[in-house]
């Protein structure tokens, strides 16, 4: 009898282990599918050098706001 109950726990877990399987499966196709439709609309998409050349600029104003910042504290503690 303690075999019966080790073969029935073991087909437990071989199904388990395909649904698991089969569902990561999926997951994998979905994601592929997912990764070529965003390639695909990346080459669709052109971008504009004046929009690049402002999102530098801004990024450069956000960089120099946050070093001013920065030498405008007062040290803290004995550093």
């Amino acid at each position: 009898m303690v075999f019966k109950k080790k073969k029935v726990c073991y087909d437990t877990l071989v199904r388990t282990i395909d649904s698991m399987d089969s569902k990561i499966c999926e997951m994998r196709k979905g994601l592929s599918t997912l990764k070529q439709s965003l390639l695909a609309g990346n080459e669709e998409e052109e971008i504009c050098p004046d929009e690049v050349a402002s999102e530098i600029a801004l990024l450069d104003a956000i960089q120099d706001i946050c070093l001013e910042g920065l030498l405008e504290r007062e040290p803290e503690g004995d550093a």
